[in-house]
């Protein structure tokens, strides 16, 4: 998926594993210059260090799960849901 494609709260699928769970957007993440690593006091250190574009997320097996995890993925990682998608292309 590009990246202009995600919009952040939806949820999404893995490439991988589209069957195991979901990973709701947080945030899109780029790679940022050296001069101006030490002024984004807001960013964590994880997220200063960025090399590609990623995309911050929320992992969860079921949508309203109260338990997740962070991870970060690279758009083309990411796939729409099925329906979303049938509903978007052929409806």
């Amino acid at each position: 998926m590009r990246t202009q494609d995600i919009k952040i709260g939806e949820y999404y699928k893995h490439v991988n594993y589209p069957n195991s769970g979901y990973a709701k957007v947080l945030k899109i993440l780029r790679p940022i210059p050296e001069f101006r690593k030490k002024y984004n006091y807001y960013l964590t250190e994880e997220e200063k260090n960025v090399k590609q574009v990623v995309v911050k997320c929320m992992w969860m097996i079921g949508k309203d799960d109260k338990f997740y995890m962070i991870k970060y993925f690279r758009p083309c990682n990411l796939i729409m849901e099925i329906t979303k998608w049938i509903n978007k292309y052929y409806i």
